[in-house]
């Protein structure tokens, strides 16, 4: 699945979205894992739940599948606790604190680390547009599903396919949140929410226009939903 540890507990939330919604298709919520990779090379786990009190039962099941599947000894320990009260429900948050034991073998250590990415201190250059050789009816065709948002959560542009299955979209007007409804993960849809689960799967269903009823227009299905990660 991943690997290594990190890569592992990040690729959970897709899992269970599979699970839950693919294979059995309920409607249950399960927890969600998001992952921190630090200086010296350790994790921190955010545990999300709308089950409270269950959390002791991932410091066992984490520490197993780094013994069963990466060969590593990790030790967990709890950084804090609390509740977070979203719009209709209350979320049970448990930060953990992820390290490797050291076994005394230097090598076995640097092939299993728990963590293969390293925190990044390098600037990123921005090219500008003009240097680009796509240009941006060639980008929105390659890519058809995408949705480009700024930090106000005001749309760019979109692929071909939601332009045609929304010809309502304004560029640089309208707001995300008048274009879709965040089904997965149940977080505020924030940019800073969206930064913070970057690396979490997305799944956004397309909302109908909000004139279809009236002016008879034919909005997209209500079934629509786009699936995939934040870059």
């Amino acid at each position: 699945m991943a690997p290594d540890l990190e890569g592992f507990l990040d690729s959970l939330d897709a899992l269970h979205y599979f699970i839950d919604h693919v294979v059995y298709r309920t409607k249950l919520k399960g927890p969600s894992f998001r992952c921190e990779s630090q200086p010296d090379g350790s994790i921190l786990l955010h545990y999300y739940s709308r089950r409270t009190g269950l959390y002791p039962i991932v410091k066992g099941v984490v520490r197993e599948v780094a013994r069963r599947i990466y060969d590593t000894e990790v030790m967990m320990k709890i950084q804090e606790r609390k509740q977070e009260h979203l719009e209709t429900f209350v979320m049970e948050h448990v930060i953990f604190s992820v390290s490797q034991v050291e076994t005394g073998s230097s090598s076995s250590i640097q092939s299993r680390s728990i963590s293969s990415r390293a925190v990044s201190t390098i600037s990123i250059e921005i090219t500008p547009a003009a240097e680009f050789h796509l240009n941006l009816f060639d980008f929105c065709s390659a890519f058809p599903h995408h949705i480009c948002f700024n930090q106000n959560l005001i749309v760019e542009h979109v692929g071909v396919f939601i332009l045609n299955m929304y010809p309502h979209i304004v560029r640089d007007k309208m707001s995300l949140t008048d274009v879709v409804d965040l089904v997965h993960p149940e977080i505020p849809l924030t940019y800073d929410s969206i930064k913070t689960y970057k690396n979490s799967l997305f799944v956004f269903q397309l909302r109908e226009p909000p004139d279809s009823r009236i002016e008879g227009t034919s909005g997209p299905n209500p079934g629509v939903t786009l699936k995939g990660a934040m870059i």
